[in-house]
């Protein structure tokens, strides 16, 4: 696999990641108090999910939706959306491929 689709694959990972982060974290500030929890969760820190999502990606939105929401089935939303951003990235690489090999 040529280096372009490898670095275009790490790019889809990680920015999916984090803009799953970033739009859940919109999402959750906008919905009105009574529907928040009594106890409200711990909200990772930015830095956190960065570093997370470049030293390993796969436990970044588990973790994530794990400790904003308190409850463990939302780890496996978390990895399910992982699995997204991984099957996505994986697209990303096998297009990239294909154009270099046509384009040349």
């Amino acid at each position: 696999m040529p280096l372009v689709a490898t670095v275009a694959q790490i790019v889809v990972l990680f920015g999916l990641t984090l803009i799953i982060v970033f739009a859940d974290r919109a999402y959750r500030s906008r919905r009105p108090p009574e529907l928040m929890e009594s106890i409200p969760p711990a909200e990772p820190g930015i830095g956190q999910m960065l570093l997370l999502t470049v030293l390993c990606n796969i436990a970044a939105l588990p973790v994530y939706f794990y400790q904003t929401r308190n409850k463990g089935l939302w780890a496996l939303v978390g990895f399910a959306a992982f699995l997204f951003c991984f099957g996505a990235s994986v697209v990303t690489g096998i297009v990239v491929t294909l154009v270099m090999g046509v384009v040349g």
